[in-house]
């Protein structure tokens, strides 16, 4: 399933490649928090003092978490309920993340223009909406820290 975010009016959108909007997140500005509705359901992203970032919602049981796992914070470990994920750097100087689960490339996260931070998603059909949306946000995060690193040298 591909999904892409769009931006309007300050509230970052999660959209299916079929059109259908399936979150509508209000991120803080200069902060890797936002509060928002994913397919109806109220949920808070935040960031944590000790680098972890967490996908809650009072309604669903659970916590999604993620924790920067590599160098240059290019390989991220995300837990959502049951399910492991990892989103890491195709290459060093890529700006497309393979997307893993249980060892297996499930996907890619890239952007539709070069220069631009906002992400989208190709991932298998199975993955549940709540995951697809926090591997969104983490890869948002991802895309936004790699415009403010220097690029190595090759």
């Amino acid at each position: 399933m591909r999904y892409r975010t769009e931006k309007a009016a300050g509230i970052l959108a999660v959209v299916r490649e079929d059109g259908v909007t399936l979150a509508r997140l209000n991120k803080v500005l200069g902060a890797e928090r936002a509060t928002g509705l994913v397919e109806g359901v109220p949920w808070t992203f935040d960031k944590h003092p000790d680098g972890i970032r967490t996908a809650t919602s009072s309604l669903r049981p659970g916590v999604h978490f993620a924790r920067s796992a590599g160098p240059f914070r290019a390989h991220w470990e995300l837990v959502c309920g049951p399910t492991r994920y990892e989103i890491k750097r195709q290459s060093p100087v890529a700006r497309r993340y393979d997307v893993v689960r249980d060892g297996v490339v499930i996907g890619v996260s890239g952007g539709s223009m070069w220069w631009g931070i906002r992400p989208d998603l190709d991932v298998a059909d199975d993955v549940p909406a709540a995951d697809a949306v926090f591997l969104l946000w983490v890869a948002l995060i991802m895309r936004t820290r790699s415009r403010r690193e220097p690029m190595p040298r090759t």
